[in-house]
């Protein structure tokens, strides 16, 4: 994907440059051309980008395909738009396409994380995991409410169809008049390119995300708009102005409010060693064994629970624009403690946070900064306690059941063993799947299905758990799912 973009953004800014300066160089008449010129090749850019040579490939077919039959059939032009839009849309030849995506384009998904610093990717895929499930009510309405599914479906084809029956349009409009270079043409492009993000956010995130975007996307147009029309000068300019820097204002203010839309996937529990409440952040834990965000930072606020939680919010936007982890916090009864992971080069970060924390509450902060490269701290207060273990299960039925998934659970857990004793007498009562056999360490996983009420999953995980600590065996990870869902291996 990488490459992809390199290659993609590379070309784009050439065009983009280009664009600006050969407008300069070449005769007036010259511009249409290449603004229609310009057009066509983002338009394909952002195929290449999205679906790779393949998608490319295909839709270069349809393209060379529509020119041709409108330039031999001109008078025909307006039914082969309609046609032409169907074909973008409905994609026939996709069969064809999958099958020299295999040979030609990476498997790998399309995910902006994998663009930033390696040493940054753990925090940016965190923020897409946390982006996922702040969205999961979405996803609710998608199980629960096949009708709300049917009309997402419905509205993003539509508009799909209308920004490509647009942009055909307005490419045969180009093309009738390539003498004249028209500003109402970048006004169209900019409501294809409306149209098409509005379809793209509806399809991913639904109707209430739509709203984000609106007002920044009626504003940006508004100076265009102003020099199109009849007006003094003074009075373009003015209008012109003061809509730009409302439209920069809202887009200033909905990346500020991007940032606020932060959630926190807590496994809450008893700590029945401490008798501490514990909130355990479970979208932290595919990423607590990075080699980059190794310093610890621990804060201890003089408050109660109930007070913490009325800025938590304020603390996880913070966290989300700093970049750095909160892997959990606990309530003492007297105090709120909170854990957090910051990457090891950001030597100040810590030490910042704290501040926050005692103006954000008004409190006094206890703060302890600690190195943990073996992720030892982590592991021991909570990752490999049996009560973080039970309620990372529990949790697992839990979005399930808020899915109104009636279905029992498979409960996946895995082990190593260094002895093979130990192993055999684990064998005796629970089947087993060996996963590797390295330097005398065996690695297991164990599965069984269950009824998805909590203390049933409770009783059956302490009771492989005590099984495991008898026979010298060691937790490595749980993960669940329901019957056809596939695992998180």
């Amino acid at each position: 994907m990488k490459k992809r973009f390199y290659i993609a953004s590379t070309i784009f800014i050439v065009l983009s440059l280009t664009f600006f300066i050969l407008p300069i160089a070449l005769p007036g008449n010259l511009s249409p051309i290449f603004l229609m010129a310009f057009f066509i090749s983002t338009f394909y850019l952002v195929l290449y980008f999205v679906g790779g040579l393949s998608k490319l490939f295909v839709y270069l077919i349809y393209g060379i395909g529509l020119f041709l039959l409108m330039y031999f059939f001109h008078e025909y032009r307006f039914g082969f738009i309609v046609i032409g839009t169907f074909v973008f849309l409905l994609n026939p030849l996709s069969y064809f396409e999958n099958k020299i995506a295999k040979s030609l384009d990476s498997p790998d998904p399309i995910e902006f994380q994998m663009l930033v610093k390696r040493s940054y990717y753990p925090i940016f895929d965190y923020r897409a995991k946390m982006k996922e499930f702040y969205h999961l009510p979405q996803a609710r309405k998608y199980y629960k409410k096949k009708r709300y599914y049917s009309l997402v479906n419905i509205v993003t084809f539509i508009l799909a169809g209308i920004g490509i029956f647009l942009t055909l349009m307005e490419l045969n409009v180009m093309v009738e008049d390539l003498q004249q270079l028209r500003l109402g043409s970048i006004l169209v492009f900019y409501i294809v390119v409306s149209i098409f993000i509005s379809a793209l956010i509806i399809y991913k995130k639904g109707f209430k995300s739509l709203r984000n975007i609106v007002k920044p996307m009626i504003f940006l147009p508004m100076p265009l708009l102003a020099f199109m029309t009849n007006m003094p000068l003074h009075w373009k300019i003015i209008i012109a102005s003061v809509s730009g820097l409302v439209g920069l204002l809202l887009v200033m203010y909905e990346i500020y409010l991007y940032f606020r839309r932060a959630t926190y996937h807590s496994s809450s529990y008893l700590d029945t060693n401490t008798n501490y409440y514990v909130y355990a952040n479970l979208l932290y834990e595919p990423y607590m064994y990075n080699e980059y965000f190794t310093t610890v930072g621990k804060y201890e606020l003089n408050l109660d629970i109930e007070s913490f939680h009325q800025r938590f919010n304020d603390v996880l936007a913070y966290a989300n624009f700093r970049l750095f982890f909160i892997t959990a916090y606990i309530d003492t009864g007297k105090s709120v403690i909170i854990y957090t992971q910051f990457h090891k080069n950001h030597l100040r970060a810590p030490e910042v946070f704290s501040n926050f924390l005692e103006k954000t509450y008004g409190t006094n902060v206890l703060t302890t900064i600690k190195q943990d490269p073996t992720h030892e701290i982590f592991e021991s207060r909570f990752f490999k306690t049996d009560d973080y273990i039970v309620a990372r299960a529990i949790s697992f039925g839990k979005i399930i059941k808020s899915l109104e998934i009636n279905q029992p659970l498979i409960i996946r857990m895995y082990f190593y063993f260094t002895s093979a004793q130990g192993l055999r007498e684990f064998l005796k009562s629970y089947p087993i799947e060996v996963l590797s056999l390295k330097e005398n360490v065996i690695t297991i996983k164990t599965q069984f299905e269950i009824a998805n009420v909590d203390y049933l999953i409770d009783l059956k995980v302490r009771e492989i758990l005590l099984n495991v600590l008898i026979n010298d065996g060691h937790y490595i990870r749980i993960t669940a799912a329901t019957r056809g869902e596939e695992f998180e291996d």
